[in-house]
């Protein structure tokens, strides 16, 4: 068997010029041509050993542009890179289908908390043992990316990791900031690597047979054993295959302790109420404590070198998210200062237990301290953002919440990530051959030419949250687990990297999408979704009602409620087989429990959609109905599959197990506790 090509990430520039127009679009049933959706950044592992004959190719005979803002280029994605990622979210669902079937025969109930928690201990061995990835494979020694920029070590074949670890690397991906930051800070190996392998994943999830001598499968498993002394395939139950306990090192005394990775009572490693007492110390260790300790830790690096290092959160440029340390310089000095009036001791373990008594709450307290000093306070006075320091706090902590080498709960991510992996078996994008006609590929050709559009409207609109549909957010997680490439061509085309927030409130993201759909069909003179959930309609004066005014000015058949005048078919598809793929992409969002104010939220905005869909149901009834109003009620009746409309439901509080909702938790009561500090020390200020 021929190896397969190792993966790369070279980039190249974009050329932007400078034009006004929006996205063109391309006839989908056009004879006359047939486009070319290559990447420009290309995304197909070559080989330096390959000829030119056995690389991908394509037939096409004319390349797609897009126009995004003031700039052209090329497709960043193309329909065999969304083909390969829906091949592995494919996979991810079957693992975690496999860890249900487990769960089943190995738990006394079968109740969905079960399953769910089943999948939470599975996901947190997972977690362990992509770290032990980063450890003995990724972190192999290469220059420092930090300062010498990238280096060539790319990912070999034989150095892919099982698909729990892949799994776990996948939702880290999709966190393009805080990836990116933490390779700076913690991973330097994972920004050496390059892109995410999407092809030779979706190779190895498919076809390979790590039985078979000789084969890269099996090559590779044995090199992931020997590497980390675990197995190639977790178990997916602990009753299965062990082990049954992990090596936790004590913060206080640096002992080891062996925790159970579940336990009875709740408190193993893998289980919310994580504890364990030192057989050395007597400490009882905590998920908090080793958070501290890793708070501290960074804390020592500050001191040591203020105009090097960070605490997480505050190495890139808020705004374009490129690494710019000169903005943390000032609170390094403020945090120093402020250090060294306490004496602080230079122990990163030392300063956790006597300073910071193993308290979250108290490293934060002290962390404020970074940001309430007069000329720190002034400076940010002067530009309009009073209260910067206190959204700053906030970030910090939370990526103080978790131990480990990074700033996330993966754990979470991965939990939040899967409900998008749901969201495509749903709309039964994950079936085998599901693209393999020309006829179907045309929507992964819509997802492209959508997740441009996006961009473009993102581009115009640089202050707006935009919330994307499945298509569109298909498209943008391919494009981002392209890693270096969609960091270079993001900053490119919108002057920032896009970070991908998958933990949003859910009326934000309502609202967010109502946002979004208003700017769709303004600029693109077509709805945004026909999924059938009521969205936000374009204003009386929208492109939309000028393009109809003028297409009945030429002579063209204007829109009924018997025909639709889709101009823009390379955006969205008028038939009904495929409204699915324009549903609200709210995998991102989380539900906040216990809330009045948010139980009202929902229930105003459900009698808004309602009052929608009545006013378009009448619309129909008395003949006055576009195309798309009499498309929208009939999928609004038709309802199929339990279509339910996004952003509509509430969680109750026990349901908090399978991670869709968050509490007001301590940092939002923090939050206000300092907002009301901010205030009272401005009111005092006025007064003198």
């Amino acid at each position: 068997m021929a190896s397969l090509p190792v993966y790369s990430s070279i980039i190249h520039s974009l050329s932007g010029t400078s034009i006004t127009s929006a996205p063109p679009s391309y006839q989908a049933n056009s004879n006359d041509v047939t486009l070319d959706f290559s990447p420009s950044h290309r995304s197909t592992p070559i080989s330096p050993s390959e000829n030119a004959s056995s690389r991908p190719s394509s037939s096409h005979s004319s390349r797609v542009s897009f126009t995004i803002g003031r700039k052209q280029t090329l497709a960043l994605v193309s329909p065999l890179d969304l083909k390969a990622h829906l091949v592995i979210l494919r996979a991810f669902h079957r693992l975690r289908q496999g860890v249900y079937s487990a769960a089943r025969e190995t738990l006394p109930s079968q109740n969905d908390a079960d399953l769910q928690q089943a999948w939470e201990v599975f996901l947190a061995r997972a977690v362990w043992r992509f770290e032990l990835w980063l450890k003995h494979v990724v972190a192999r020694p290469v220059r420092d990316y930090m300062y010498a920029g990238p280096v060539n070590a790319w990912l070999n074949p034989h150095e892919i990791p099982p698909i729990d670890v892949v799994m776990v690397w996948h939702s880290y991906l999709l966190h393009p900031r805080t990836y990116f930051e933490d390779g700076l800070r913690y991973n330097t190996g994972l920004l050496s690597r390059g892109s995410f392998p999407l092809h030779e994943i979706a190779t190895m999830v498919e076809k390979d047979d790590p039985l078979r001598p000789g084969s890269v499968a099996q090559t590779r498993a044995y090199y992931w054993e020997s590497c980390t002394r675990q197995p190639w395939e977790l178990a997916p139950s602990l009753e299965v295959n062990g082990p049954h306990f992990i090596s936790v090192n004590c913060p206080a005394c640096t002992s080891d302790i062996s925790a159970p990775w579940v336990s009875d009572d709740g408190t193993g490693w893998a289980q919310r109420q994580f504890q364990a007492c030192c057989p050395n110390c007597g400490m009882q260790v905590s998920k908090e404590t080793l958070s501290v300790l890793k708070f501290s830790e960074d804390l020592r690096r500050v001191v040591e070198e203020p105009k090097r290092r960070t605490l997480a959160t505050l190495h890139l440029h808020e705004e374009t998210g490129k690494p710019f340390i000169a903005a943390a310089l000032l609170f390094n000095q403020n945090l120093v200062e402020d250090l060294e009036k306490s004496s602080f001791q230079p122990d990163a373990r030392i300063y956790a237990a006597q300073e910071l008594r193993w308290s979250v709450d108290k490293a934060a307290a002290r962390c404020r301290a970074g940001f309430r000093t007069t000329a720190y306070m002034k400076q940010y006075k002067e530009d309009g953002k009073a209260h910067q320091g206190l959204k700053g706090l906030q970030r910090i902590m939370e990526a103080y919440t978790t131990p480990g080498p990074y700033s996330i709960d993966l754990v979470r991510a991965v939990q939040r990530q899967m409900k998008f992996v749901d969201s495509m078996v749903g709309i039964s994008w994950t079936e085998i051959g599901k693209f393999d006609s020309d006829s179907d590929e045309l929507a992964l050709k819509r997802a492209i030419a959508g997740y441009h559009a996006f961009l473009d409207i993102m581009a115009q609109n640089p202050d707006a949250f935009l919330v994307p549909t499945l298509s569109i957010d298909l498209a943008w997680h391919t494009h981002q687990l392209l890693c270096v490439n969609y960091r270079e061509s993001t900053l490119d085309l919108l002057g920032t990297i896009v970070d991908h927030d998958d933990s949003v409130e859910q009326e934000t993201l309502a609202a967010a999408f109502d946002q979004t759909a208003r700017l769709w069909s303004s600029r693109f003179s077509v709805p945004y979704s026909t999924c059938g959930c009521p969205t936000a309609r374009p204003t009386k004066s929208s492109a939309m009602d000028s393009m109809t005014k003028l297409f009945s000015k030429k002579g063209k058949q204007r829109a009924t409620a018997t025909g639709i005048e889709n101009h823009r078919p390379d955006l969205i598809s008028h038939y009904p087989n495929d409204v699915y793929e324009t549903h609200p992409s709210d995998h991102s969002q989380v539900k906040v429990i216990n809330s009045s104010s948010i139980a009202k939220q929902v229930a105003s905005r459900e009698k808004s959609n309602k009052r929608r869909v009545e006013e378009d149901q009448g619309a129909v009834a008395s003949g006055t109905a576009d195309g798309w109003q009499a498309l929208a009620v009939r999928i609004w009746n038709e309802r199929v599959n339990g279509h339910d409309p996004a952003f509509s439901n509430l969680i109750s509080p026990d349901e908090v197990l399978n991670a869709k909702a968050i509490p007001m938790g301590q940092w939002a009561w923090f939050a206000w506790k300092m907002r009301r500090r901010e205030q009272e020390i401005e009111g005092k200020t006025t007064e003198k």
